[in-house]
């Protein structure tokens, strides 16, 4: 009986010993040390693509950016309205993916547009510069391959206050608030 016992600790060792070699020895990596590092990469490509073009971005704390072409005075939209908007997106080499002009709710985009969004004045027009890790991130997307940053020229044109109250900014001068 002992005998088994000892045989049985032994088998459990070897076992534990395998399977902590294996986690050991495998290409297994931190996903947060995954993102720091292409953040990284992300943000050396903006700050070499923004000092080519001359540009002067206003950076948020996730490193997407905004260079005002036209900044109104008007509120931005909020996370939960609807917005209409007109955007070209390309990537840093210039390469066009998508150009459009559609309606769709703020927090229907990707996270850095979602964030890029939020920041822009209803009529203004800006250039907005997106961290992969904050677009399609390594998976990409269609024709964006991954770990691209994403560069849109877009203009804010309307923003519906709520789904309820259907309430329309409108992009002169004169905001109407209910």
């Amino acid at each position: 009986m002992k005998q088994k016992g000892i045989i049985v600790g032994f088998a459990l060792v070897a076992v534990m010993s395998l399977i902590l070699s294996s986690c050991l020895n495998s290409n297994y990596v931190d996903p947060s040390i995954a993102f720091n590092e292409q953040f990284k990469k992300d943000t050396a490509a903006i700050n070499a693509y923004v000092k080519l073009k001359g540009l002067d971005p206003i950076f948020d704390v996730n490193h997407i950016g905004l260079v005002f072409i036209n900044r109104t005075n008007n509120l931005p939209p909020r996370a939960d309205n609807e917005v209409g908007i007109t955007y070209t997106g390309k990537l840093l080499n210039e390469t066009v993916f998508d150009s459009n002009n559609i309606n769709g709710p703020v927090n229907g985009f990707v996270q850095g547009f979602t964030a890029g969004l939020q920041l822009m004045p209803v009529g203004s027009t800006a250039i907005m510069l997106i961290p992969s890790v904050f677009a399609y991130g390594s998976a990409g997307k269609g024709t964006i391959p991954g770990n691209s940053s994403l560069v849109f020229n877009i203009t804010v044109n309307n923003v519906i206050k709520s789904d309820d109250q259907k309430t329309q900014f409108v992009t002169d001068t004169t905001t109407i608030f209910n």
